[in-house]
């Protein structure tokens, strides 16, 4: 029998990916994030516990979290659990357990609105317009906040901002039926 490794956090970036390249020229993205749960004790008083998670994003979605996530962006990710053992500089044995969101069967939404400064990412070091107009293409189209792309190339506009024209061209066929829960 299979088992099932899945793990799902929304959460806020605790600061901006650290970005790294295989030989290859495959991106890496790692970013932690924080997830933040509260309640109210027996007594009435609010109470809030912070868990911070490492995730690491390969391929596209590395490049995603690479041009788009910046420290407090806040995102939806789904990848599955990983372990690695390493020795530190003392010979002493560390686990570190994070998160991998690989291209196969790894999901990453981001819950922002894009960046305001003429639609552009945040930073695009060494991409070229073939391979970002690819990356694009891995965002999901039915979050809150999806971007529509232009036919000039790159140059994205939320969907919530579609002309009032395109919206009324819209049938009863486009309309997604997913639930969001």
């Amino acid at each position: 029998m299979r088992g099932i490794n899945k793990a799902i956090i929304v959460g806020t970036l605790g600061g901006d990916p650290d970005v790294r390249y295989t030989p290859d020229g495959k991106c890496i993205s790692t970013v932690s994030m924080a997830t933040n749960e509260k309640w109210k004790d027996k007594q009435g008083q609010p109470k809030e516990k912070t868990e911070w998670h490492r995730v690491t994003l390969f391929g596209k979605l590395g490049e995603l979290a690479r041009d788009y996530l910046r420290k407090g962006s806040k995102a939806y990710v789904e990848g599955k659990l990983t372990t690695q053992k390493w020795q530190d500089d003392h010979g002493s044995t560390h686990y570190t357990t994070q998160i991998s969101v690989n291209e196969i069967g790894g999901v990453l939404q981001l819950l922002d609105p894009p960046p305001a400064n003429n639609h552009q990412p945040a930073a695009q070091p060494a991409q070229s317009a073939q391979s970002a107009q690819k990356s694009h293409r891995q965002q999901p189209a039915h979050t809150q906040n999806s971007y529509q792309a232009q036919s000039q190339g790159t140059q994205r506009q939320p969907a919530q901002q579609q002309p009032q024209q395109q919206k009324q061209q819209q049938g009863f066929d486009d309309v997604n039926d997913e639930i969001p829960f």
